[in-house]
């Protein structure tokens, strides 16, 4: 079974609650991937993720929160994000940002 599990977010509130529930000593690692409906390579990068993690409903797995700039637009201004995909870990060693495409492949997709 693979190790990341997709959790697709629609309002702006999900996300606002999951970091809420991480900073109070929630999960090792969380994956945040900001993308938009209209960016190819945003397109390309999900339907990879959903091939490879799509059908893992195990809750122990790292989840990536997907989310896109329609349904969340506000969101994207949490982490200044205006190039997409942008993608944010957040573990214990604090705060990871990337939107060089090849690095977010390599941090979540397995190779």
């Amino acid at each position: 079974m693979s190790d990341k599990r997709l959790v697709h977010i629609t309002k702006e509130n999900q996300i606002n609650k999951i970091l809420k529930k991480y900073r109070k000593g929630g999960r090792s690692t969380i994956y945040v991937l900001f993308t938009s409906l209209w960016d190819k390579w945003s397109m390309s990068l999900i339907n990879k993720l959903e091939r490879e993690y799509g059908g893992n409903e195990d809750l122990d797995a790292d989840p990536i929160y997907i989310l896109n700039s329609l349904d969340t637009p506000h969101s994207f201004k949490i982490f200044k994000t205006n190039k997409v995909p942008h993608m944010i870990r957040i573990d214990k060693l604090g705060l990871y940002s990337e939107d060089y495409l090849p690095k977010i492949y390599e941090n979540l997709l397995t190779l």
